[in-house]
């Protein structure tokens, strides 16, 4: 049974990635990798709009991710142009579920949607940390606004 990834109505942020020739693998098009890489560069992104960092989203708390998924859509080449818009929601007092979708400038067409759920992190003790208040707060802001 393929998972299906159900990408939110509302996005948060958008950024346009190159795929580089590090994504590409020996069938000549985007490694099976790829699209979490890419993810994660989004998700830097984003996080630095905000004043944050995945070691720092407030109170010294930083990020972890505990799982993920993909639904690979189409193929994608060295040198596309991708859209890349995020989606987030809070799920509990200690995780957060960002969405991913990328989609292909020059065709409009859909690549991969990603999904990474994220913890909040304690690097100090090496374990998990409830996400800062701020933090939350923040997110709810940020989709009332939207």
């Amino acid at each position: 049974m393929k998972i299906k990834i159900d990408f939110p109505e509302q996005v948060v942020f958008e950024t346009e990635l190159i795929v580089g020739i590090w994504h590409i693998n020996y069938g000549n098009h985007m490694d099976n990798s790829a699209p979490l890489q890419l993810a994660h560069e989004g998700r830097l992104q984003w996080l630095k709009t905000l004043g944050l960092s995945e070691a720092n989203i407030g109170n010294n708390t930083g990020t972890v991710m505990v799982d993920s998924a993909v639904n690979y859509l189409a193929e994608a080449f060295h040198g596309d142009k991708l859209r890349m818009q995020i989606a987030v929601e809070v799920e509990s007092s200690i995780s957060f579920r960002l969405y991913y979708r990328m989609i292909r400038i020059s065709d409009n067409k859909p690549i991969a949607i990603v999904t990474t759920r994220m913890i909040g992190f304690d690097y100090a003790r090496r374990r998990p940390a409830p996400l800062p208040k701020e933090f939350i707060e923040k997110i709810n802001q940020i989709l009332e606004e939207n």
